[in-house]
């Protein structure tokens, strides 16, 4: 089958591959989301998927019935009736039917090659460039970046103004911001103000790009989310004082810049792997069906190298109730072996478990906190809201999860952090605390008047006839846990702040729940997954 695509509104170039973006990026995306030839037609009535772009005044959204329509924003804003669109395409992490594009992702497709974000690579560089800073503006708005610009102009730096924004290079660089005759000018120095207009969630341009094509050192300012993409020992980024970066550059030794730019990958394990396959991914799960339509995402804490076997399950449970691979993801970076003594020491700087117990807690168990870490954070960093399974690589499903669309309708539209989806042991409707000495405290200093006036049954009611679910200050398994995005960030705030993982994840839980109420935990009563190290097969602490 033949996809026909019919483009609306794009910029002069677009087409004949002459701009530096494209029609190629979003061919390939069509071709991977389809899984299907796809070919650009001029004739309307011939096509059967409507891309525009946000420029665009005169949509034909509404011309005919398509099968799909996308809206795409290279800009740092987007059209307001962009929820009429099956899908968008935009600098926002993944949201309703948006999809995370960042700019420089078709930018790098079109103009660089794929292998330039999966497989970067250059030859060492061994000198020092001898001009200070190059700054290529033609947009003049910007408060923030023209206040950083006139403050680096009183710094005693030499700076190269390429653009029409205050030129001293006797007329604009003419060369097309693709190609090496405008690489070679870019490598003449040491810094590039690449710097966005705006400050969005993902809008990162192709400015950042430049620099780290050039060999030379991008000077950021934009994007809250790109460290997400970027490793932040590659680039000099302004996150609060422009005099404290302005003196990192005047300030930085040859020694320091050559080993900046050539000791550090630009990106991030994360930014290497968004290419058009994630996007493409990211897309499908939104369009295609989905067994269990309210559930945003699922993640795996498991690593097929390092836990073959319960790899294989976990594929092959998700096989079973139609979870694709679009719909899940298996993460898990480290595992006891990997775990260094200076790994340990980073994370244990008060013992808890030394202390009450006279054993320190063990390799495994920390690598299961980071572990957990690693799945929140990649949740963080992929959505802006939505609900998510994140499952032990040990679990199995019950029966009972056939039926799990009845427990994700009934929590739609409340307020909630985290849901625990384990086996009941029969302890679901006793006391919502532990009554037993933690690693964190004795038993005499639990805060149980505050516990006991936020344990209320406010998701369900006793009469129900289904699911139910018990408010709870402790966990009775982290094995299965359904997180709403809210959830994700509190738990992610917690693990950022307290950053001394002494103890197994279940007591890490346990102390975050007596001490913040707003972090709303609870039981449900039906069991959606159990152990296997239970029931099959021994423990065995990642």
């Amino acid at each position: 089958m033949t996809i026909y695509i019919y483009f609306n509104g794009f910029w002069s170039g677009f087409h004949e591959r002459t701009n530096a973006v494209h029609d190629l990026f979003f061919i390939d995306v069509m071709l991977r989301v389809y899984n299907d030839n796809c070919i650009v037609t001029q004739n309307i009535n011939q096509a059967d998927i409507l891309i525009e772009s946000t420029q665009t005044q005169y949509s034909l959204k509404r011309y005919k019935a398509w099968k799909h329509t996308y809206l795409f924003s290279g800009e740092s804003y987007i059209r307001q009736d962009k929820d009429e669109y099956s899908c968008v395409l935009y600098g926002q992490r993944n949201h309703k039917n948006t999809v995370n594009v960042p700019l420089f992702v078709p930018y790098i497709h079109c103009s660089l090659g794929k292998t330039f974000q999966t497989a970067y690579s250059q030859p060492p560089i061994t000198t020092v460039p001898t001009k200070d800073v190059l700054i290529i503006i033609s947009n003049p708005s910007g408060y923030i970046r023209n206040t950083f610009i006139d403050k680096l102009e009183q710094s005693g730096l030499q700076i190269t103004f390429g653009g029409n924004y205050k030129n001293n290079t006797n007329g604009p660089i003419s060369h097309y911001y693709n190609t090496e005759e405008f690489n070679t000018i870019v490598k003449q120095h040491k810094f590039m103000i690449s710097m966005e207009n705006s400050q969005e969630d993902t809008y990162i341009t192709e400015k950042v790009i430049h620099g780290i094509r050039a060999g030379t050192v991008p000077v950021y300012w934009g994007a809250n989310r790109i460290h997400d993409y970027i490793n932040r020992d590659r680039i000099l980024t302004l996150e609060d004082d422009m005099d404290t970066l302005i003196t990192t550059m005047k300030t930085m030794t040859p020694g320091k810049w050559l080993d900046m730019v050539n000791n550090n990958k630009p990106f991030t394990e994360f930014g290497q792997a968004y290419t058009v396959d994630t996007i493409a991914s990211h897309i499908r799960n939104i369009l295609l069906p989905k067994p269990f339509p309210k559930l945003t995402y699922t993640v795996c804490i498991c690593n097929k190298l390092f836990e073959p076997m319960r790899y294989k399950r976990l594929v092959e449970m998700c096989e079973k109730y139609a979870i694709t691979n679009d719909m899940c993801t298996c993460i898990s970076p480290t595992y006891k072996h990997t775990i260094t003594d200076d790994i340990y020491s980073k994370y244990v700087t008060y013992d808890y478990m030394k202390i009450m117990y006279g054993k320190s807690v063990n390799k495994g168990d920390m690598s299961l906190i980071l572990n957990t870490i690693a799945a929140y954070e990649y949740i963080e960093k992929t959505f802006l809201d939505g609900t998510f399974l994140v499952l032990e690589s040990d679990v199995i499903a019950e029966p009972s999860f056939n039926n799990f669309n009845t427990c994700l309708n009934k929590l739609e539209g409340k307020e909630w952090s985290a849901i625990s989806l384990g086996v009941d042991e029969g302890n679901i409707f006793d006391k919502s605390y532990c009554y037993f000495d933690g690693p964190y405290r004795k038993t005499y200093q639990i805060d149980v008047k505050t516990m006991e006036e936020n344990t209320k049954e406010d998701l369900s009611s006793p009469s129900d006839k289904d699911v139910r679910f018990i408010r709870k200050f402790h966990t009775r398994c982290t094995d299965s846990h359904l997180f709403s995005y809210k959830g994700i960030t509190q738990m992610l705030h917690h693990f950022h702040t307290d950053t001394n993982y002494a103890t197994p994840v279940d007591y890490y839980f346990i102390n975050v729940l007596e001490h913040d109420m707003a972090v709303k935990y609870y039981w449900s009563t039906d069991s959606y997954f159990h152990q296997a190290s239970k029931t099959i097969e021994p423990s065995t602490i990642r």
